[in-house]
């Protein structure tokens, strides 16, 4: 399924009920902030960004290992913020420069942390709504 945005304000409702089948982060640390992302989506990749309140999502073809620079790695989100293997997409939004992906129950919210470095913070959000 090739979806494709590039916007402030939208939602991904294409992939509602899906299940994420992982969601890595480049970058050196979590807690450093993250600058691309990565989500397998039955049996789909996405790559996703936020630059300048702007997200971009789009279908990524390439191997993930093209887009690592030097000291960066792959952080595996779904284990470092304790997401279950497999959770089913409830929600993705973005709206005022963050962008929301809902689970059951959780969620995680990414919020440009510096607009000048294009460094993107990732919190957990529990029972988001």
């Amino acid at each position: 399924m090739s979806i494709i945005r590039q916007h402030s304000e939208t939602e991904i409702s294409e992939l509602k009920g899906h299940h994420c089948d992982q969601l890595i982060g480049v970058g050196s640390t979590v807690s450093n902030g993250l600058s691309l992302f990565f989500i397998f989506v039955s049996g789909v990749m996405y790559k996703f960004f936020i630059d300048e309140g702007v997200l971009t999502w789009e279908e990524s073809l390439q191997n993930p290992e093209d887009d690592l620079y030097d000291g960066e790695s792959y952080i595996d989100l779904v284990s470092h913020f304790g997401i279950p293997r497999s959770g089913e997409l409830r929600k993705i939004e973005m709206s005022d420069s963050t962008l929301k992906i809902h689970f059951p129950n959780m969620g995680l919210q990414f919020t440009n942390k510096d607009e000048m470095t294009f460094v993107t913070k990732v919190q957990y959000i529990d029972n988001l709504k």
